[in-house]
């Protein structure tokens, strides 16, 4: 008791001269004498989609610290705040946007138990909602106090977890009175504590805190890690003081990514020089590059076209302008030689989804700036971290005022060529006025201006859009990049100054993309009308396919001369246009003409119009019943089509936010990006407007269409692609060069499927 005294003592003179800046959050909860420490506002039960974890403790307005055991293998979890009865309606529910286990955890024996939970969105503290306190400098005198409160929803004697907050008073043990049961050695990031009446934490307890009252305030000592399964002996507990850094480099919301900015050892002041008659970066100082990639084609390898920032273990930042009309990109990661056939680094993930900003301005490049997410999440190493992406936006001013920057890119060097190798240059931010001489474009509250102005020969270049312009600096003890800039554009010439999106202008939209995705990419159950169109050799992987690229066009032939084309949307129908197919004339339809293969021959048994078709005017639209069933294939596959009608719902949402789709051509293999139009653009004829069920896009001049070639939309599902039917082609201008008028297939889904089953 004497030593507690003299423990206490001292750390009551520590804080009497250091104030509360020993805390890692100031605004920790303070005793009330009234109440004590029963309310315990800084409580947290933790679950998942199933029910009811473990325990947790509020340590900031973003985290929750529990125990790693808790969390491990979890894919989705909920925090509940502000209450001691779980059931309580009053309680504050948060989604978990992070995951952050660890990265030492050993589940047997329980070593660096210790886990934080990012929440979606900040807390507001109230009466029932406060941090706990948590000691950043007080290590040794911690581990001499003695006497703790342990919190939980644990099992009870009944064996049932409990209700209500639960609390019990413990002491500590010292190791070698904590062995039972064959428990292994502790570490001394471990300590043991019983009580007194032989009552110990439980299951549910576990990630719980153990505290002790120091100068009226809570303050979190231990986590409730492991113990014997009859819950009535010494338990172990992580020692909280042992990993106050590690809460304190991961538990900051102060960056998108708290382990950001820090690329290989090297003199910053030698890195850089200029991506323009430039030197090379140094190899590994600039782990968050990434290169953005159109899919190889026709034999060619894939093709480099922008670049971009890893942000996150599932984002890359990049230029709107990069992305906008791309239908399928490839992100390259940890490459530094593009030239190089060492892949030991390289990392080549799919994009599942492009989040262009909403009010994007191609003419003008406002808000160019774009997210693009992974199909899978990439674990950070040597080769691949993220930058910092500041998300304070009180350090706004801060950033605005640093004046030397970091470009870094592959674009155009002085031979007119992309680089091979990764360059840096720096630029000087330069102010609004001097931009505008240049640029009569610029938008000063977005976007800002960087170059040299004495000297025309240092600047960003093509290639390099979508790559970051960052300012270098000592943050938290540790030398950080932090992304200020997304290159937007410059002159055609790449000489003298450059236009930059201002990535402190954007916060809140990341943050809300961000962390509204699901940290594990979980596929999502899509209805479809046949479930075979997912083909498992469209993968994700990159591999060559050795499959035709569209297996479900079909060509609809009188005898052997080619009347349209078609889409196969089950074993028994095909999806064409209503047109050319009079009665009595014997249809057939081929498939699989582009795999190479032999072309698969059916005839068709009949022809189903819709009743109301009118011609070209109305409800060009009709289904081709084949006379026997198609024998699927990886050269002979369904288009995928909507199930139901929410389905239908989703899938026309989807295609309505698509700016450009797929037009697929009569030759073999034949495919270009087609912009979507204003429907007044369009017209049947006599300038009568379109109808709600026909749409309008640019005719593609790359290719030649026939009717009913089909519009497609194309998306990652899993580890396979999907396309799916948006529309087929109707008619166009006479003069071939005019927009196409497609039927929206998706408004007669239901007419589809009532037809099919």
């Amino acid at each position: 008791m004497k030593c507690l005294l003299l423990s206490l003592a001292l750390l009551e003179l520590l804080l009497w001269h250091k104030g509360s800046a020993l805390f890692l959050n100031e605004d920790c909860e303070r005793i009330d004498e009234e109440d004590g420490a029963t309310t315990a506002p800084w409580m947290a039960a933790v679950s998942n989609e199933q029910g009811f974890l473990c325990g947790g403790s509020l340590i900031t307005k973003k985290f929750v610290l529990t125990a790693a055991h808790c969390i491990k293998d979890q894919e989705k979890l909920f925090v509940k705040l502000g209450v001691l009865d779980r059931s309580d309606a009053y309680g504050m529910d948060f989604n978990v946007s992070r995951i952050i286990m660890h990265g030492d955890y050993q589940t047997n024996p329980g070593v660096n138990d210790i886990g934080l939970l990012k929440l979606a969105s900040e807390v507001d503290y109230t009466d029932r909602i406060r941090p706990i306190c948590i000691l950043m400098d007080a290590a040794s005198v911690l581990q001499n106090i003695n006497r703790f409160s342990a919190f939980g929803w644990g099992k009870t004697e009944t064996g049932n977890l409990s209700q209500n907050l639960k609390t019990i008073q413990l002491r500590r043990l010292p190791s070698d009175k904590c062995q039972h049961d064959n428990m292994p050695q502790l570490t001394n990031t471990q300590f043991c504590a019983d009580s007194e009446t032989g009552d110990g934490p439980c299951i549910g307890d576990g990630g719980g805190p153990l505290t002790s009252i120091v100068r009226n305030r809570t303050v979190q000592v231990g986590i409730v890690s492991y113990g014997p399964r009859d819950c009535n002996l010494s338990a172990v507990y992580t020692d909280v003081a042992s990993y106050t850094g590690w809460i304190a480099s991961n538990g900051s919301s102060e960056f998108l990514e708290e382990y950001c900015g820090v690329g290989a050892d090297g003199d910053d002041s030698n890195m850089v020089q200029r991506i323009m008659n430039g030197e090379n970066a140094i190899e590994g100082s600039n782990p968050w590059m990434a290169i953005l990639l159109k899919p190889a084609k026709d034999g060619q390898p894939p093709e480099f076209f922008c670049a971009g920032t890893l942000i996150d273990e599932c984002f890359v930042l990049t230029a709107a302008h990069c992305v906008f009309d791309k239908q399928q990109i490839i992100v390259r990661l940890g490459d530094y030689d593009r030239s190089s056939e060492n892949n030991a680094t390289k990392e080549d993930i799919y994009v599942i989804e492009a989040h262009v900003h909403h009010e994007f301005v191609q003419m003008t490049n406002l808000n160019d700036i774009a997210l693009l997410r992974l199909s899978r999440c990439v674990s950070y190493k040597a080769h691949v971290q993220p930058i910092c992406i500041q998300m304070d936006p009180l350090r706004k001013s801060q950033l605005d005022s640093m004046m030397q920057l970091t470009a870094v890119g592959w674009g155009n060097t002085r031979t007119g060529k992309k680089s091979d190798v990764l360059q840096t240059v720096t630029l000087k931010r330069l102010l609004n006025g001097e931009c505008k001489e240049t640029f009569w474009k610029n938008d000063t509250t977005t976007q800002f201006c960087a170059g040299d102005l004495n000297d025309r020969k240092v600047d960003s270049c093509e290639g390099d859009s979508g790559g970051p312009l960052y300012t270098t600096g000592l943050l938290d003890g540790v030398i950080r990049k932090t992304q200020v800039g997304i290159i937007s554009y410059g002159t055609t010439t790449c000489h003298g100054v450059g236009v930059y999106t201002d990535v402190m202008s954007y916060v809140d939209w990341i943050e809300k993309i961000v962390f509204e995705s699901d940290s594990v990419l979980v596929v999502p159950k899509i209805n479809f009308l046949d479930d075979n169109c997912i083909s498992n050799s469209t993968t994700l992987s990159g591999r060559k396919s050795q499959t035709s690229a569209f297996p479900w066009l079909a060509h609809v032939y009188i005898d052997s001369f080619p009347l349209a084309l078609g889409t196969l949307i089950s074993d028994s129908f095909v999806i064409s246009t209503a047109q050319f197919y009079p009665a009595g004339v014997p249809l057939k339809v081929g498939l699989g003409r582009n795999s190479g293969h032999s072309e698969m021959i059916y005839n068709v048994e009949s022809v189903i119009r819709r009743p109301d078709f009118a011609s070209l005017s109305k409800n060009d639209i009709a289904l081709l019943k084949l006379a026997v069933k198609v024998q699927f294939s990886d050269n002979i596959r369904p288009i995928c089509m909507p199930g139901d009608s929410n389905e239908t719902t989703t899938f026309q949402e989807k295609a309505l936010q698509m700016e450009h789709l797929e037009a697929i051509g009569s030759r073999q293999e034949s495919s270009a990006i087609v912009q979507r139009l204003n429907s007044t653009i369009c017209y049947k004829g006599n300038y009568q407007k379109l109808d709600e069920n026909q749409i309008c896009f640019r005719h593609p001049q790359l290719i030649s269409l026939a009717s009913g070639s089909p519009l497609v939309r194309k998306f990652a599902h899993g580890d396979a692609f999907v396309y799916t039917l948006v529309g087929m082609a109707s008619f166009g201008h006479s003069d071939l060069r005019g927009p196409d008028v497609y039927t929206d297939v998706l408004s007669y889904s239901k007419w589809i499927e009532g037809l099919i089953r």
